[in-house]
């Protein structure tokens, strides 16, 4: 494989790019992590160091690096510069994107690989369907293959679409009943056609969001005010939403912790936050899929739950009134309102 430095050949040893383009939600980031986590250990880089002088620190060494999620072709152009193609030590880059062109840009060159996700084969999208509603092997009952068919037909293929909706129809450790699957098979709609518009996708994970129950749903929201691709550590949530008010007393003598644990756990099992895991095995953090993110940012705004302001142009003086407000800086050149000049008709 191109990963692979079996071998001798010079070609081997030059520096190639791998990159992983296919559209929200088929697991370009799942695939670049898991081939990071496998070989990691191949890669020592001084954090420190690489932050100072990237260039200078990786031009003779050899290295692995990972690059997730790139819109836009002139931000990988001054990426790239830090690449040496002088590196004759075998080192990697690998990129993910949605769109064609940027992996294009970022595999310019003839050792360079373009790998394009392809939606899951049906075998492989009921094996991953049946896993999540039927942990234990217990089998599909032979009442629900004709409706487990159907979904799986509108799910496209799409691995973020059939855990959740998989999530979505278990109940528990049971099965919904069969008028509660019919609905769900209603509200999705056509399901993902040829194209996977972000449309459908977006109805999708809507069912998943209007499935939860109320107090669910206002922790989930609550994740808008994080930046895209944060770990968010799963204790300091907790008793962010204690302090809010979302997390209402449950059985005498049950603390409001275990109580908001309980609520990140049913998040999890409803595939809405991804899990984290620490040395040990334990969650102790989480992330949010973009795509998910992108929908509980649209749902915040529409219900003024919540305003980033992330500089791109936005100011409070339009926005009315604020409930919780998130300060986003996505363009380190961007010279932001300062705080002191927030006033008490800004934000209430």
């Amino acid at each position: 494989s191109l990963l692979s430095m079996e071998g001798d050949d010079a070609s081997n040893k030059r520096l190639k790019k791998v990159s992983i383009v296919g559209f929200g939600g088929l697991g370009k980031t799942t695939l670049a992590r898991a081939v990071y986590d496998k070989i990691k250990d191949l890669a020592m880089l001084d954090a420190n160091q690489l932050i100072k002088k990237l260039q200078e620190f990786l031009e003779n060494k050899r290295y692995l690096v990972i690059i997730d999620d790139i819109w836009d072709e002139k931000l990988w152009g001054g990426i790239n510069f830090a690449f040496s193609n002088r590196n004759n030590l075998g080192s990697r880059l690998i990129t993910t994107t949605r769109i064609v062109s940027v992996s294009n840009s970022c595999c310019s060159s003839a050792d360079d690989s373009i790998y394009k996700m392809e939606p899951l084969s049906t075998d492989d999208s009921r094996r991953l369907f049946y896993k999540r509603i039927f942990p234990n092997d217990s089998g599909c009952p032979n009442e629900f293959e004709q409706v487990s068919k159907d979904i799986l037909k509108k799910c496209g293929g799409v691995p973020l679409t059939i855990i959740t909706i998989a999530s979505a129809l278990a109940s528990g450790q049971k099965m919904k009943p069969k008028h509660e699957r019919d609905i769900l098979l209603q509200s999705i709609g056509s399901g993902l056609t040829e194209d996977n518009s972000l449309e459908e996708m977006r109805r999708i994970l809507s069912f998943s969001y209007y499935n939860l129950p109320s107090h669910l749903k206002t922790c989930l929201l609550y994740l808008c005010i994080y930046p895209e691709d944060s770990m968010i550590a799963r204790d300091r949530l907790i008793w962010k939403w204690v302090a809010e008010g979302f997390v209402h007393h449950g059985k005498q003598g049950t603390s409001l912790f275990l109580v908001g644990l309980n609520y990140f756990n049913q998040l999890i099992n409803r595939s809405m936050i991804q899990p984290i895991y620490d040395d040990l095995g334990q969650v102790h953090a989480c992330r949010v899929h973009d795509m998910v993110l992108d929908l509980i940012c649209n749902l915040s705004h529409e219900a003024k739950f919540a305003k980033l302001l992330d500089g791109t142009g936005d100011s409070m003086s339009s926005q009315g009134n604020v409930r919780r407000l998130s300060l986003q800086d996505r363009n380190k050149d961007h010279q932001g309102t300062p705080l002191r000049n927030f006033t008490e008709s800004d934000i209430h």
